[in-house]
């Protein structure tokens, strides 16, 4: 069965991967998560309120429900007692399940119809 990443799994990735994804650019790893995972709102909602309680909740309720994580209580506790290590879990289970390459880096690019 699948579970979230620890809260401590920050470094897992890299100390890169950190300072770009957590330091640097936490609201907008945050916005391509929820973007990636359909959450209402994309990428507004992770970026502009992603430590909210209610959109933290919702984008990892949408991871949860994608890998099919028992998340439990701590669907809610988490985000409500601490958001910045929800959003560590977040960021680090969508880029175990490959879901999730880093918050910069050019948008894939898509083909205008004629």
């Amino acid at each position: 069965m699948t579970t979230f990443e620890g809260p401590c799994s920050c470094c897992d990735a890299g100390c890169g991967f950190f300072c770009m994804n957590f330091y640097c650019c936490g609201p907008c790893a945050m916005g391509k998560v929820a973007a990636t995972y359909n959450v209402p709102g994309g990428f507004l909602t992770g970026c502009c309120c992603g430590n909210c309680v209610i959109c933290n909740f919702l984008i990892r309720s949408a991871v949860a429900k994608e890998h099919t994580i028992d998340d439990g209580m701590n669907s809610f506790l988490c985000p409500c007692c601490c958001p910045g290590c929800s959003n560590v879990q977040i960021i680090m289970t969508a880029h175990k399940q490959g879901k999730f390459e880093g918050a910069c880096g050019a948008p894939e690019t898509q083909e205008m119809e004629r």
